[in-house]
């Protein structure tokens, strides 16, 4: 399973290799995109994955995929997975910021492709599909009502993280590919290596 990952990343890599990463932007406006597949990889594993990015149109500065270890019964439990992974990535990355010096926000965004994973972070109720999910993932909620962190859909064309995630085409993936190392924010200046998205 390792060894398949491995070559999965290399894969990667090796059709990126001369594209430019391209970080900044006009302000510091940190967001994070989650994902998750269901049964997609050998062995019916799911995997679950999401990026930082310091501002809208800036590359990753920060992304990790991995498979979900634990039993899951749907893609919905998934894509919970991913986002409570999200906003806890997103909360360090405000400590960072702050730290830093920039200006502290109220909340960061973190988003998504399940508007019903966003319905459930938004209620206070259950129901006899969400009662098993595990303690640790109710901090998404908490993280929600407390301000902490701002939970927004983002369509699945739109979802970087969907690249890592699943395979795509070959049009989609040069799209997200683009957005994901930047290139919207030095669109036709003439650089070589960038993605047209």
């Amino acid at each position: 399973w390792d060894m398949y990952l491995c070559v999965w990343l290399m894969d990667y890599i090796v059709a990126t290799k001369l594209r430019p990463l391209v970080l900044g932007g006009p302000v510091v406006d940190p967001e994070v995109m989650c994902d998750a597949s269901f049964a997609s990889m050998p062995q019916k594993r799911s995997v679950k994955a999401h990026v930082a990015m310091t501002c809208p149109g800036s590359g990753a500065v920060y992304a990790t995929v991995g498979s979900i270890k634990n039993t899951i019964t749907s893609v919905w439990e998934g894509e919970l997975m991913a986002a409570s992974d999200g906003s806890d990535t997103q909360l360090y990355l405000s400590k960072v910021l702050k730290e830093l010096g920039y200006s502290s926000r109220k909340s960061y965004k973190v988003k998504s492709d399940s508007q019903s994973v966003l319905d459930w972070i938004d209620s206070d109720q259950n129901n006899k599909h969400s009662r098993h999910v595990d303690i640790r993932l109710y901090g998404a909620r908490h993280r929600a009502k407390d301000g902490s962190v701002h939970w927004e859909y983002v369509s699945t064309h739109e979802n970087v993280a969907d690249l890592l995630t699943k395979s795509l085409g070959a049009a989609q993936f040069e799209y997200l590919a683009g957005k994901i190392m930047g290139h919207d924010l030095v669109a036709g200046l003439d650089i070589a290596g960038l993605v047209d998205s």
